[in-house]
């Protein structure tokens, strides 16, 4: 943990969170995906575990965008709820041959992020084309 053997500075900086949404975004843009965010309620202070979570779970959906729906955007939805926060990632890409969503780790990570924090996902093909994760994370964390 202490000694990694690539030598990126971002790996020690602090955890990412929501607020770096548009430096995600700007790097999924780079890799040739435009993203268009939308940030809809009232954004509030986010508990850190989730912050993380609902970051991370964007950025794997995006990452699944880039390497799987072979199309150049994606639309991403943070909605700040009262109780819980909101996300959406969509393309209208190329989906899923035959429906199989795969087994790679990606939605393995995002399902293991939103159940520890007692939150509800939903992630699969849509019915013409393209793909979609919606997921909702409770705004205060649960005890262990």
């Amino acid at each position: 943990m202490l000694r990694s053997e690539q030598n990126d500075p971002v790996a020690l900086g602090p955890a990412p969170g929501l607020g770096q949404l548009d430096q995600l975004i700007e790097h999924t843009g780079s890799a040739g995906v435009e993203v268009r965010l939308t940030v809809t309620g009232r954004p509030v202070d986010v508990p850190a575990g989730i912050d993380l979570s609902a970051y991370r779970i964007v950025q794997e959906a995006l990452t699944n965008v880039v390497k799987h729906a072979a199309i150049g955007t994606a639309e991403a939805l943070i909605d700040y709820r009262p109780s819980e926060l909101a996300i959406k990632v969509t393309d209208h890409g190329a989906g899923c041959p035959n429906g199989n969503v795969g087994t790679g780790h990606g939605l393995i990570g995002i399902s293991e992020r939103v159940t520890l924090y007692g939150g509800s996902l939903e992630a699969g093909p849509l019915p013409d084309h393209g793909f979609e994760v919606s997921a909702r994370l409770p705004l205060m964390e649960r005890p262990l």
